[in-house]
C-alpha cells in the first residue's frame, strides 16, 4: 500500500514530464491506482477493526470480573442497569384538555362579497 501511494506522488509529480504519459494515460494511471488503493486501504481498516473488536470480547470473556483496564466497559453495561420508565406525555399533564382552536365564522357567498365592492363608474 506504501509503494502504491508512492508511485501515485511520483506519477502526481512526474507524469508528463519523465514518465512521457499524454494526458488520457496519466489520467487513467491515476484513476487505477488511486481506486487500488483506496480499496486496499479500506480492506485494512475493515480487518483491523474487526480483529480488534474480537480482541476485546475475547478480553471480557476471558475477565468477566473486571480488576483490568476495561473493567469502565464491563461496569456500565445497558443490560445491568434498569431502563428508566419514559417521560409522561403532554396529555397526562394538562388533564387530557381538549385544544380545540375557536369557531370562525364562514365566508360570505359571492353575490354578498360582491355587493361589498365599490360600485365603479361605467363612463370612463
Amino acid at each position: 500500500m506504501m509503494i502504491a501511494m508512492v508511485f501515485i506522488g511520483f506519477t502526481i509529480l512526474f507524469g508528463t514530464t519523465k514518465l512521457n504519459l499524454n494526458y488520457s494515460e496519466y489520467v487513467t494511471s491515476l484513476t487505477i491506482m488511486g481506486m487500488v488503493t483506496g480499496i486496499n486501504l479500506f480492506c485494512w481498516i475493515v480487518v483491523f477493526t474487526f480483529r480488534k473488536n474480537l480482541i476485546i470480547e475475547a478480553h471480557l470473556d476471558r475477565f468477566p470480573s473486571g480488576s483490568d483496564e476495561l473493567s469502565g466497559v464491563n461496569n456500565h453495561c445497558p443490560s445491568r442497569l434498569m431502563p428508566n420508565p419514559p417521560p409522561p406525555s403532554y396529555y397526562e399533564i394538562e388533564g387530557y384538555k381538549e385544544c380545540k382552536p375557536p369557531p370562525e365564522e364562514s365566508p360570505p357567498d359571492y353575490e354578498a362579497a360582491v355587493s361589498m365592492l365599490p360600485l365603479q363608474c361605467s363612463n370612463n
